[in-house]
């Protein structure tokens, strides 16, 4: 008999949940979350540069000091073949935890989880797509650079004054 089925022949965990959608897998039992990983959801460069072209104007309509030494826009556009190469990547091992996912739950969940070859191949994507989210990756360094534009944008509509200084 081998290590897989032996595996397979032990008692299933009672309570295992499988939470499979498009956007983000879930394998949990009462005590421990197996596996968990969420799609990387790209931002285009036109949402990226009508943003920024917004908060830009809006900042002059209102009379913002702004201050240029971020490089927010030239550091992202300059870069954005590799941050969509990424996202490609991103994409496509996504798709491949879905499918190994569903490996996992046809299979259920069964005592002794370290000899589950499938949820070890299934854990080990899971952390190579957690790489994308590490703040170094230029996923994260975009979506981060696009979420303080988000920001910058509400403050400017909450309030924005002549003493407020934005950092682009």
């Amino acid at each position: 008999m081998n290590k897989d089925s032996e595996y397979l022949a032990k008692p299933l965990i009672e309570g295992a949940e499988f939470t499979i959608g498009d956007d983000y897998i879930k394998i949990s039992s009462p005590s421990t979350i197996h596996a968990e990983s969420r799609r990387v959801l790209p931002i285009t460069k036109e949402e990226f540069t009508s943003l920024y072209k917004s908060v830009l104007r809006v900042a002059k309509f209102k009379k913002v000091k702004i201050s240029y030494r971020r490089h927010i826009r030239r550091d992202s556009i300059n870069k954005w073949e590799e941050y969509i190469g990424a996202c490609r990547k991103a994409r496509e091992l996504f798709i491949a935890i879905i499918k190994q996912a569903i490996v996992v739950r046809e299979r259920g969940l069964h005592y002794g989880t370290i000899d589950d070859y499938e949820l070890g191949k299934l854990q080990n994507l899971c952390e190579e797509n957690r790489s994308f989210f590490y703040a170094a990756s230029i996923v994260s360094r975009v979506a981060e650079d696009y979420f303080k534009l988000k920001s910058i944008s509400q403050g400017l509509e909450k309030s924005g004054s002549e003493e407020m200084t934005i950092y682009l």
